[in-house]
């Protein structure tokens, strides 16, 4: 999933655009 990291990875999957 590449997505803006708008915010702090909101789901497990989303730690992959938003791994901060």
């Amino acid at each position: 999933m590449q997505k803006p990291f708008i915010q702090p990875y909101i789901h497990r999957s989303n730690v992959d655009c938003a791994c901060f």
